[in-house]
């Protein structure tokens, strides 16, 4: 991409800190997961308000409890997604907008208000070597970002030399993501789920209130509340196979699995499949939290993607980037 330069010194790492872009797609045949930033519209936003041509750039992904960091050059910044109240030399900036560093600056946060991912994007982007076309970290394998591992005290972390941005810019208020304990969660229904009672099974899933479970990460969210049954003679579980993030599996047990970033299928048999705009906000849900399901068609759900990439093309020309015709949304 270009020349790149030395933009953070890590003073403390966080409670998990990693380098994440949209993720590694086209590899899953193969077993290989998406990885990638859990909360993707806070990530594309951040890049979107920093001027970037490419939506997806890598970032700082902060889990909970957030890293702290010395600028190393002068550059700007957009933290988005979870509220962690950041503060640059002990005074608090706003989230969701671009925010000038300079040399010298300290970056640090307090504990998260609302929601469990945060994103530290920053002018050009995290420079790292690309696996698999990405950036991304997964650190059950070892793989991408920084050695496939979270950051550590002592790290210096680089980003690629782009032109300044020529305007401070903000999220309309309006805009901005706001992350509560509950959720309706809209799904597509399949590609099991005539294996599962129509009473007992479906009806019990779309009627039931669950809460995400404390063993909830990055590579899937267990789900606590009533049993989903499967059908007479059904199998509880199918060959493994290859699906993207938001399939819901459901155990043996009859609890819902809902799979995220870092894990790539399974074998377990699928009620239904969460809709793309609707994955970032139930990854911000906290352990605790209720979520319940909303059967919606395909058409609506390609209707209500129309809308988020008319979301982003507005923020877009707000900062005087002309959308690019064919984008693939977070």
């Amino acid at each position: 991409m270009g020349v790149s330069e030395d933009t953070f010194l890590v003073k403390s790492p966080g409670l998990m800190t990693a380098v994440q872009d949209r993720g590694r797609y086209g590899y899953q045949w193969m077993g290989m997961p998406v990885s990638g930033a859990m909360d993707s519209y806070a990530l594309a936003v951040g890049n979107v308000l920093l001027g970037q041509g490419n939506r997806n750039a890598a970032a700082l992904e902060i889990t909970f409890l957030g890293p702290v960091l010395d600028a190393l050059s002068d550059t700007e910044i957009a933290i988005t997604g979870a509220d962690v109240q950041p503060l640059l030399n002990n005074r608090s900036i706003p989230m969701w907008a671009a925010v000038e560093m300079k040399r010298g600056d300290r970056l640090a946060w307090r504990s998260p208000r609302s929601g469990c991912w945060s994103y530290l994007c920053v002018r050009g982007g995290v420079d790292v070597p690309k696996i698999m076309g990405s950036r991304s970290t997964n650190v059950r394998l070892s793989l991408g970002g920084m050695e496939g591992r979270p950051l550590r005290t002592g790290d210096q972390i680089r980003s690629f030399r782009v032109a300044r941005l020529s305007k401070q810019v903000a999220m309309p208020e309006r805009m901005i993501p706001h992350y509560g304990r509950k959720a309706v969660v809209r799904v597509i229904s399949g590609p099991q789920d005539d294996h599962f009672e129509a009473e007992a099974g479906r009806k019990t899933f779309y009627s039931s209130s669950y809460a995400v479970s404390p063993d909830s990460n990055r590579e899937g969210f267990r789900l606590d509340g009533a049993a989903v049954a499967i059908r007479e003679g059904y199998p509880r579980s199918i060959p493994s196979e290859a699906f993207p993030p938001g399939g819901i599996q459901v155990r043996p047990d009859g609890r819902p699995l809902i799979v995220m970033n870092d894990l790539g299928g399974g074998g377990y048999v699928k009620i239904a499949h969460v809709i793309t705009v609707d994955l970032p906000s139930l990854a911000q849900l906290v352990p605790g939290s209720s979520v319940c399901f909303q059967s919606v068609a395909l058409e609506e759900a390609h209707r209500i993607l129309k809308e988020r990439i008319e979301t982003i093309e507005t923020i877009q020309r707000t900062v005087g980037l002309e959308p690019l015709g064919i984008w693939r949304c977070p």
